[in-house]
């Protein structure tokens, strides 16, 4: 019975932290748009385009090593490997809405 508890409790403590390092990325994305106050949707000069991505990029990395330390999952051996999966998987789903945009 312990057993079945212990994974109960691991799985709730990996969706949690999914859902927050996903939510570190994005509240960060809402926050930099609404401070700039620049349109998400709008056409912008490739300064900015450059900052959002470079800016998308540490906030995936920062909400993908949060989810691994908080789902205890990040050690020597791993590394960093939950952000650049994230990093991937924004940039990925980035680029399928851009092709869909067209």
């Amino acid at each position: 019975m312990a057993r079945a508890e212990n994974a109960v409790m691991q799985t709730l403590r990996s969706t949690g932290a999914v859902l927050a390092g996903y939510l570190t990325f994005g509240i960060s994305a809402a926050l930099l748009f609404g401070l700039t106050g620049v349109d998400p949707n709008a056409a912008a000069p490739m300064s900015f385009m450059v900052l959002t991505a470079l800016y998308g990029i540490a906030f995936a990395i920062l909400g993908g090593y949060l989810a691994a330390k908080i789902a205890n999952e990040l050690s020597e051996d791993r590394g960093p490997c939950p952000a650049h999966s994230t990093r991937r998987a924004v940039m990925g789903s980035t680029l399928v809405a851009r092709r869909a945009g067209r």
